[in-house]
């Protein structure tokens, strides 16, 4: 799985960084990560994963803005994107995020729905910087799979795109294909 993970990370950091428009020779984003929170699936494992994802980017400068969403039957923001604006503060709020209260529901709609009304609203979004959702997740959706295509074209539409990033033994990729 470690290896894995290292391979998650060097191709979520080169689309990041390849995909989207220049300025001054690095690329700006803001980005959201939200983490399925639920029973089935490794938190640890997460939050070593946004961690190591955070480690590339260029908080410092405000080049890159990360936000933090841990969903199970119901969504929390604990980092809002437009509010943590140092590399190792943002590091020290991930590495001790608390592992939600114990769920097997898994509101997979709610956490697009929160990230496009709440993280990359007016508040947080900068108009000329692409958005992206990092969704980690073992896709099993409580919801049905139409509310959660439905979810995810409303946040395209809204020019975020979504990395679905399956986590755990038991992953519903036809879910995740759905969310892409």
């Amino acid at each position: 799985m470690g290896c894995q993970l290292e391979l998650l990370v060097c191709l979520l950091a080169v689309f990041v960084r390849t995909t989207h428009s220049q300025s001054e020779g690095c690329s700006e984003v803001d980005l959201v990560f939200s983490l399925d929170g639920t029973t089935s699936v490794d938190w640890n494992l997460m939050r070593r994963f946004v961690d190591s994802v955070n480690l590339g980017l260029d908080v410092d400068s405000g080049r890159a803005r990360v936000g933090v969403s841990v969903f199970t039957d119901a969504v929390a923001n604990p980092i809002l994107i437009n509010t943590v604006r140092d590399s190792q503060n943002l590091r020290d709020l991930v590495l001790n995020l608390p592992k939600p209260r114990e769920s097997s529901i898994t509101n997979i709609q709610g956490a697009i729905e929160s990230a496009r009304t709440t993280q990359f609203n007016t508040l947080g979004d900068r108009p000329s910087v692409p958005n992206v959702l990092v969704l980690l997740t073992d896709g099993a959706a409580s919801t049905t799979q139409n509310e959660l295509v439905n979810a995810a074209r409303l946040a395209w539409q809204d020019d975020i795109r979504i990395i679905p990033i399956g986590i755990g033994s038991n992953v519903r990729n036809e879910e995740i294909t759905g969310i892409a």
